[in-house]
């Protein structure tokens, strides 16, 4: 199914997909397979927890200059057949939830503003409770790694 007929048979829900059709670089998804749907992310969040492993997770992170490492949702890395006991090793981070220390791991492959980008490591930290309407944060480290530069005049992000 094109993702534009996704998009529109199921608007307003979340979908788990199986990607069957990339562009020629292998970054925008153009159709997929519908594996599940439904109104509540969570449903659809404890799918990938549940045996959807060795996908392609696409994931809506805010970029915070603020922030030097990239965190994401643990379910993401989880749907990735990562295992989130085996980390490297646990990096200390302080913010609006106050200081903790968190798993950081490696993800083999990351597309981040048309790069790949390889060996990433990112931090994981649940905080769909705070900001439930993304899946993680793009940190600083990968944003100058795919080189893009942030126009603060004009509100965009440039890619070469």
């Amino acid at each position: 199914m094109r993702i534009e007929e996704i998009r529109q048979q199921f608007k307003g829900e979340f979908v788990l997909i199986a990607v069957t059709k990339t562009d020629e670089d292998n970054v925008e998804v153009l159709e997929g397979e519908v594996l599940a749907h439904s109104p509540h992310r969570h449903e659809i969040m404890g799918l990938l927890g549940r045996g959807f492993t060795g996908l392609v997770v696409r994931l809506l992170l805010a970029v915070d200059t603020g922030s030097f490492y990239t965190i994401v949702e643990p379910t993401f890395l989880t749907a990735l057949g990562m295992d989130l006991a085996r980390a490297v090793d646990r990096v200390e981070i302080v913010g609006i939830g106050g200081q903790r220390r968190v798993p950081r791991l490696t993800v083999e492959r990351f597309h981040c503003f048309g790069q790949t980008l390889s060996a990433v490591q990112v931090l994981t930290l649940d905080f769909s409770r705070i900001l439930p309407s993304i899946n993680g944060i793009l940190g600083l480290r990968e944003l100058r790694a795919s080189q893009a530069t942030i126009d603060v005049v004009r509100h965009v992000v440039i890619t070469p």
